[in-house]
């Protein structure tokens, strides 16, 4: 065929075309990406279908891992695997996609992927550029504790709950080894530095080193620990570190598997321990104490890190060295400069569980309490929200506004009532109790506040004077919830002990009890027309009561664990329900029968409320997040 010059140039325009078509997919595909476009609300990110907003980065749940060029840090957490950028401390990206928590990251030598090992058994390996899943690895029959890249980066060695090391192959998601010989959750997993070995730490005591050729296992370290919490390979891979359940560091000689020596100091509970790049220090952190640095040729210590009341969960060197990054049980993670032991920066935003969450009655403002130790106070505006953390100092079990709005008052672990003011975010008044509090609630003209105890008693206060108004006993168990009727005429309680009482809040005498639940009341809801009382229980049941006649009108089926939180539509016409299976479930209050079921935490629902006007519900859980759900 004759080629015309004509043709020549239509082929070359036709080239070009494709090729400027291609560029721009992939410049689209990329600057679709949390990575290249860096968008700067990370409470919009990867969220659950119908939800608007993600209060909290969820807990701590697993390692934290720096990426071989030392810009990256990935973070294991209760919704996803976190990236940030080391030398801001921004976010990077959330990878979301298990079903489960995350329980370990790691990053590939060549820093293109990451993989991360989750509860819902399965391992997933993404693209850190485009966020991309790329592959899961399936095969494992319990939680997936622990992974690690090959140094080649070819292979994944992966160590879980069901007793097993799994040695995948990256490229074809095959497994190339099953390794069986553990008789207890493998908590962690490390590759020689030629590759040719992986060494496996378990709860049932041993550390054990294995072929990766073959499969078989080479010999088992020392002799039988407590239990096994973490393990490296030292640099040059003639050593191997473990930190023990019973607050010890062990040094193994690899060739001959005997304990060479024992670095102590911590009382219990020891989690992490990482080798320094040059295999001169070891650092080393408890989770009753603080991290610490070990010289490796004198078992002597160089230096400690941080306050010991810092309960640290994971301890990572940066590639060069010259900065350690840890993880702490409050949910911060902080960077230390190995040279000096100064503090260098601290991400924050991760909390743990939720326990308790509060609209302001004009509905600009939310609060939560959780058990890190903090009432987070989130107010938006038409262009942007600030969060704003009043330090308690001890776990909050509960908060509630005034109906005034000028008021936050919180109940905690550590036997007081606090008030503090919903504006400035001062504290106002503390009110001592004997009993730790599980619950306040605020009377409809504001002029009471009542909190139930772990002592089993229930508390009236005068909120003008400070001063205890009465005292209301006769449960047998923990008060876990409390409400006032719309016209402050009664009080409803539910307990531990699965009752629920209603009192007259002018004597204090209790007019009901309702005892048809089979499990411990964890939440008391009163419609708004004051005639219906909804209860959510440990036996997985909802019930509604008639207050006027006091009888049970019905049950609600469906949770299948049990119910944390009930909560009206400000119309009465929908009941919302939290439950430790993950879910909250809409309910019609006509039929009995349930609307919607909402899905997006990844663990227990402890919190629900409805925004004033009815169109926001939000959600607390013990996955460390508060999410905000659009309801029509």
């Amino acid at each position: 065929m004759r080629i015309t010059p004509l043709f020549k140039v239509s082929l070359v325009f036709v080239c070009i075309l494709f090729l400027l078509s291609a560029c721009g997919k992939g410049a689209r595909r990329y600057e679709n990406t949390h990575y290249y476009e860096k968008p700067h609300d990370y409470t919009k990110w990867e969220l659950p279908d119908g939800v608007v907003s993600r209060l909290g980065k969820g807990r701590l749940t697993g390692n934290i891992a720096y990426s071989p060029d030392g810009t990256r840090l990935a973070v294991a957490s209760s919704i996803g695997v976190w990236l940030y950028d080391v030398a801001t401390g921004s976010e990077i990206s959330l990878l979301t996609g298990h079903t489960g928590v995350v329980m370990g990251v790691a990053f590939s030598p060549e820093e293109r992927l990451v993989a991360s090992g989750s509860s819902d058994h399965t391992i997933r390996i993404w693209d850190v550029v485009t966020g991309a899943h790329e592959q899961t690895l399936a095969g494992h029959t319990s939680a997936v504790v622990s992974v690690t890249f090959s140094p080649d980066g070819q292979a994944i060695a992966s160590g879980s709950g069901d007793g097993t090391i799994r040695i995948w192959n990256v490229a074809s998601a095959n497994q190339a080894q099953v390794l069986n010989a553990h008789k207890d959750i493998v908590t962690s997993v490390a590759y020689s530095p030629d590759g040719g070995t992986v060494v496996s730490g378990s709860r049932d005591g041993t550390i054990r080193l294995w072929d990766v050729l073959t499969g078989s296992e080479k010999r088992t370290l020392g002799g039988r620990v407590r239990s096994v919490s973490s393990v490296s390979f030292s640099p040059e891979g003639r050593m191997v570190a473990a930190g023990s359940r019973d607050g010890t560091i062990r040094l193994y000689d690899v060739l001959t598997g005997n304990e060479t020596r024992t670095l102590e100091g911590y009382s219990w509970l020891y989690t992490s321990v990482a080798f320094s790049p040059d295999g001169g220090t070891i650092a080393t952190k408890g989770s009753n104490n603080s991290l610490r640095l070990w010289d490796v040729l004198t078992d002597g210590e160089v230096r400690t890190l941080g306050r010991k009341t810092e309960r640290t969960t994971d301890v990572v060197y940066s590639p060069d060295g010259s900065t350690i990054a840890s993880g702490s049980w409050d949910g911060t993670i902080h960077f230390w400069d190995v040279a000096t032991g100064a503090k260098m920066q601290v991400l924050e935003g991760h909390t743990r569980l939720i326990y308790s969450i509060a609209y302001s009655p004009d509905g600009d403002a939310l609060t939560y309490g959780s058990y890190d130790r903090a009432i987070y106070q989130l107010t938006a505006t038409a262009n942007s929200q600030t969060v704003r953390k009043l330090e308690e100092g001890h776990s909050v079990y509960s908060v509630t506004y005034s109906p005034d709005g000028d008021t936050i008052a919180s109940g905690s672990w550590n036997c007081t009532v606090r008030f503090w003011d919903a504006v400035t975010g001062v504290e106002k008044r503390v009110l001592e109790t004997p009993s730790s509090v599980r619950c306040v609630a605020y009377s409809p003209d504001g002029s009471t506040l009542a909190n139930g105890n772990f002592d089993n008693s229930i508390r009236l206060w005068n909120t003008t004077t400070g001063e205890e108004v009465q005292k209301l006993e006769g449960h047998t168990g923990i008060i876990r919830s409390l409400m006032y009727s719309p016209d402050g005429n009664a009080l409803a309680s539910g307990s531990d002990d699965g009752t629920i009482y209603l009192w007259n809040t002018a004597t204090g005498v209790t007019v009901a009890t309702f005892d048809g639940h089979t499990g411990g009341i964890n939440s008391v809801a009163y419609s708004p027309d004051g005639r219906t009382l909804a209860s959510g229980s440990n036996d997985r049941t909802i019930r509604l009561w008639d207050v006027v006649r006091e009888v049970s009108r019905c049950s609600l089926y469906g949770h299948v664990c049990a119910v944390n939180s009930v909560a009206y539509s400000p119309d009465g016409n929908v009941l919302a329900s939290g439950s430790d299976d993950n879910t909250i479930l809409l309910w019609d209050t006509v039929t009995g029968k349930p609307k919607d079921i909402l899905t997006g935490h990844t663990l227990g629902v402890t919190s629900v409320t409805y925004s004033p006007e009815g169109h926001t519900l939000a959600s607390g859980s013990n996955d460390g997040t508060v999410l905000l759900w659009s309801i029509k």
